[in-house]
């Protein structure tokens, strides 16, 4: 008898949690479908492209194939003024409580961090070249049918660039040093000859040099406009609170309808890839150039990581950083598993509290502002796509293409929101930046999915280390009032 109750209490048991698995394993499915649905269109992408490409489609047909990916392309171009210039706003705006030194500080170590991170970027991307996997043709050796702007005229553009003579204007167009060909010496309206300052001569032609606009947006002249209106909005309290509100509701449509797009994008994912796979001729060297590209972003994240972030907080509280890592395991692997600094921001909290023993008011404090401007991952990521777009297309990047470039992908990264979807599209702007056509960023959606939740781990542990550093340095109130955001 007391077999057959044993026998029946243990299938019970196994019953109970056979049934508590599949529990789990739904609600891990429900809770990861699209990122199920998005590596599922890659690799079907991948699948469809090398069999189409096999097949030598006429352009027609390419042409026919590309359209779901131009629509997903288009979506996310139309979503890039509104959601940077809405969470550029609100994400400075916001920060009415940010008063004093604790506000000062905090804001200042994002800042530092967001501004280490891009530059590691760039250099990580000048150092391995990862748009160059040949080396059969430098760009040092590139020889130019006009000449190139000097120096001088790349960062006149970019203080052109920087203050738009409007800003509406600036949403599809911006200034740069172009040269005319002329076989003469080209002459005035007014029938005097152009002095030499304004014209050259190269490969047997008299080049003109003169400042006109171009389609593309202005980058760099939208994210400093935005983010000085947050700033000045920011400073008027309560009597620009309306004005506040109407962003924060621009900023919550655009989030829903970044939502909508990326619901989309398992769809249109495999057109790109496919069109992509067809069209390149070299397909070796495109597939290394992108692993390369993924190498060398991973290193970058693993070096802000490993040794910057660390490095920081050793140096600011003389404690040991990895035990942070340690005790942040559950929101890191949050982080990964959403790709969202936002939905990891609960576990965040709790975890700096209740494991690390942080000061609980200076955590309700940073984390949520961490979780809005603090994306240092995603500075390195929009920092090297750019570079690697150029080095792929031999194109030579200026000095002022370097500070355009660090400029757009600290403030864009600063503006980018915690949730998934946005990065790419921040991403898109930065390639704008320096006159890239964002076309060419679509090559980058077959691993961006993967390097996203890379990058939002990082966001989440600098948060983390920030919370740490403040809490060394100051004391909460004595009245024991939680400061939120």
């Amino acid at each position: 008898m007391d077999t057959t109750t044993s026998t029946e209490a243990g299938t019970l048991l196994r019953a109970q949690n056979m049934s508590t698995w599949k529990s789990k394993l739904r609600h891990c499915l429900k809770r990861n479908v699209l990122l199920i649905a998005i590596i599922t269109s890659v690799v079907l992408g991948v699948i469809l492209g090398m069999f189409t490409r096999r097949l030598k489609p006429s352009p027609h047909t390419v042409s026919l194939i590309s359209v779901p990916g131009d629509l997903l392309m288009r979506m996310f171009k139309l979503l890039l003024l509104p959601l940077v210039s809405s969470s550029m706003v609100t994400g400075v705006a916001n920060l009415n409580k940010s008063r004093g030194k604790l506000g000062i500080m905090t804001l200042a170590y994002y800042l530092c961090t967001s501004v280490i991170a891009t530059v590691l970027g760039i250099v990580l991307a000048i150092t391995v070249r990862p748009g160059e996997v040949t080396k059969t043709d430098p760009l040092s050796d590139r020889v130019h049918d006009m000449p190139l702007p000097v120096t001088t005229d790349a960062i006149l553009d970019l203080l052109r660039n920087i203050f738009p003579e409007n800003i509406m204007q600036a949403a599809f167009q911006h200034s740069k040093t172009t040269f005319t060909k002329y076989m003469t010496e080209p002459v005035n309206t007014n029938g005097t000859t152009l002095t030499k300052h304004s014209s050259t001569k190269y490969g047997g032609y008299i080049w003109q040099k003169s400042v006109n606009y171009q389609d593309g947006m202005n980058v760099t002249g939208i994210l400093l406009f935005f983010a000085v209106f947050g700033v000045m909005l920011n400073k008027l309290g309560e009597s620009g609170r309306a004005m506040v509100d109407f962003f924060h509701v621009l900023n919550e449509i655009t989030m829903n309808m970044t939502k909508l797009v990326m619901w989309y994008s398992p769809i249109g994912i495999p057109f790109i890839i496919m069109t992509k796979i067809i069209e390149v001729p070299d397909l070796e060297t495109s597939a290394q150039q992108l692993a390369m590209y993924m190498v060398t972003g991973l290193l970058g994240l693993a070096i802000h990581s490993l040794i910057v972030l660390p490095t920081i907080y050793f140096t600011l509280t003389r404690q040991n950083p990895f035990r942070v890592s340690l005790g942040m395991v559950e929101s890191l692997l949050t982080g990964l598993g959403t790709s969202s600094s936002a939905a990891a921001l609960p576990l965040t909290i709790r975890c700096c509290e209740e494991k690390l023993k942080f000061s609980k008011p200076i955590c309700r404090f940073v984390l949520p502002i961490g979780a809005t401007i603090n994306m240092d991952g995603l500075a390195i990521i929009q920092a090297l796509t750019p570079i690697f777009l150029a080095q792929m297309n031999q194109r030579m990047l200026t000095f002022a293409d370097l500070v355009a470039i660090s400029l757009s992908a600290t403030l864009a990264s600063i503006g980018a929101a915690g949730v998934p979807g946005t990065g790419f599209i921040t991403m898109l702007l930065v390639v704008a930046a320096v006159g890239l056509p964002v076309e060419d960023a679509y090559i980058v959606l077959a691993v961006d999915w993967f390097m996203m939740r890379m990058v939002t781990m990082v966001n989440v542990y600098n948060d983390s280390l920030a919370a740490g550093i403040l809490t060394k340095y100051f004391t909460p109130p004595s009245n024991s009032e939680e400061i939120s955001n």
